[in-house]
């Protein structure tokens, strides 16, 4: 039953997935490392923090009120942005580690620490969509405050800009160190739950039968 919910949201990822991976295996094939692209994600984050320091010098500084997220994440918000944090964390750690350790075969050589990687990778595959999501909702609210005349304070773009490359930096370092060839050689769900369609439609199409129709002798052959 929960598969049966849970598989447009893994359709719609692997979509996602796969979109990553055609640039990465070809920056792969072409002597690059996909754990290089995931650190420059990850500096990227340390660049957009430092942007968004320049900016309070620039203008009139006010904090970045939790109310301005309220449209995100309702009540959630303190529980959501600590539970990123904690998530980019370990997603920095972890792709400084993969770019140190891990050898051509993706493993360690250490039972114990393959199967922290395991856990990690699964918590990355649990959570990548949905922090993508948020991080793309979060740069169009920005982008929408900043043209709306309604919202009179700079910040009420600068702050949703900001958040919005917090989360699509992350959620792009999960989706690179995770790409390669064998996701591009997977037939997508998409094309697998067409197949079903097209095959349970076969199944229940009314089918033509052959009624034989009797010939009658002619009354000279009589």
């Amino acid at each position: 039953m929960l598969e049966e919910i849970l598989a447009p949201v893994k359709a719609v990822d692997e979509i996602v997935h796969r979109a990553y991976a055609k640039p990465v295996v070809a920056y792969e094939a072409n002597g690059g490392s996909k754990y290089t692209l995931a650190m420059m994600a990850n500096a990227s984050l340390f660049m957009s923090d430092i942007g968004y320091l320049a900016a309070t010098s620039i203008f009139p500084y006010r904090p970045a009120s939790t109310h301005q997220f309220q449209d995100l994440f309702g009540s959630a918000v303190p529980f959501v942005m600590k539970g990123y944090v904690g998530l980019a964390l370990i997603d920095i750690v972890h792709t400084y580690y993969k770019k140190r350790t891990i050898s051509e075969d993706g493993t360690s050589g250490a039972v114990a620490i393959d199967l922290i990687e395991s856990g990690v990778q699964h918590v990355f595959r649990s959570t990548r969509l949905g922090v993508l999501g948020c991080g793309v909702y979060a740069t169009l609210k920005g982008i929408h405050n900043a043209f709306d005349p309604t919202y009179k304070s700079v910040w009420d773009s600068i702050d949703f800009l900001w958040l919005g490359g917090l989360f699509s930096l992350t959620a792009s370092s999960m989706y690179i160190k995770d790409s390669d060839q064998k996701v591009l050689d997977k037939k997508p769900m998409w094309k697998s739950a067409w197949e079903k369609v097209v095959g349970f439609y076969e199944s229940v199409k009314p089918q033509p039968v052959m009624v034989p129709i009797p010939v009658h002798k002619r009354d000279s052959e009589c």
